[in-house]
């Protein structure tokens, strides 16, 4: 038995930054590992996180990853994966914004002020 999760430690890393800059997501965690992912979000919703900035969605990755990726609604993607995520990840939608090197800034190198 490990004494740590990599799956959590993983959505962790990219959890953080997004609670941090006000932002919700939607977690899709792999088919093998959900049980963590689901947990986390009931320990999120248990301790006062609002409704709706943190969701989860099941599912095999081939579909719902894809069509995760395919969403309009979708600004940003953070995949960790196999072959199959790479793939989704090397045909991002126009829907989906470029990297963002500036996040954090009120200026981000484009000259939009923001909040």
């Amino acid at each position: 038995m490990h004494a740590v999760h990599p799956p959590l430690m993983i959505l962790c890393k990219s959890l953080a930054a997004v609670l941090a800059s006000g932002c919700t997501m939607v977690v899709k965690p792999s088919e093998y590992t959900p049980l963590t992912t689901l947990r986390l979000a009931q320990l999120m919703t248990d301790n006062g996180l609002p409704t709706g900035v943190f969701n989860g969605m099941n599912g095999v990755g081939a579909s719902s990853g894809r069509f995760l990726a395919e969403h309009p609604d979708i600004n940003k993607l953070v995949l960790t994966g196999g072959t199959e995520a790479g793939r989704i990840a090397a045909r991002p939608p126009p829907a989906c914004s470029p990297p963002d090197p500036g996040i954090g800034r009120q200026d981000a190198g484009d000259g939009v002020r923001r909040p």
